[in-house]
């Protein structure tokens, strides 16, 4: 997540457009998307999705004078997953930004704002990086232009690192929930720090 990746496209000094992509080596793109997919599948023990359910499950069991405030704090949280897995934040951003400025719902473009995080994600942990399964073709229809391939790449990390910083959150807010004291009343936290 602290990785440099770029891509840059900028006119050298005869007008000529430069095209420039940096990408982290395909190793470390495969780790992280390995780690990422721990927290992303819903098929995973220890994912988000797993956590929540667990979360809310024992939100739903307890009745006190906090529900309301546990309810106020969760579900502002459901719902941010729940965009964040529709676009990415950068998207988000760019539509909060457009419409400031406009002062309204701005029909100003924002680029690649129709670009689905669960789209980039599937194509690329279940087409090349952690599979090469049924996802493969949709990696080889992006064709042979560069721009559009480099292009795509960043995104689906844009995608992956905006989801990763929320689970991460998430699983801060979680531990918070479910800290334990024994009756010495030494913090003993089932979360690891």
């Amino acid at each position: 997540m602290s990785a440099s990746d770029s891509v840059t496209f900028s006119p050298d000094r005869d007008g000529n457009e430069v095209w420039k992509a940096s990408f982290s080596s395909s190793e470390s793109i495969r780790g992280f998307a390995v780690l990422f997919r721990q927290l992303y599948s819903k098929d995973e023990d220890g994912s988000y999705f797993v956590t929540q359910g667990i979360v809310s499950k024992a939100h739903r069991l307890v009745h006190d004078e906090s529900t309301d405030r546990r309810d106020d704090i969760l579900r502002p949280w459901r719902a941010a997953h729940g965009k964040l897995l529709q676009q990415r934040i950068e998207a988000i951003v760019g539509r909060m930004a457009a419409n400031s400025y406009a002062g309204t719902a701005s029909r100003a473009p924002v680029a690649f704002e129709d670009l689905r995080p669960t789209e980039l994600i599937s194509r690329y942990l279940y087409g090349d990086l952690i599979h090469w399964g049924e996802k493969r073709p949709e990696l080889a229809a992006l064709g042979q232009d560069q721009v559009l391939v480099d292009l795509d790449k960043f995104h689906f990390l844009e995608a992956m690192i905006g989801l990763a910083h929320y689970y991460l959150g998430f699983s801060i807010l979680a531990g918070k929930a479910i800290d334990l004291r024994d009756d010495t009343g030494i913090r003993e936290s089932v979360v690891p720090t």
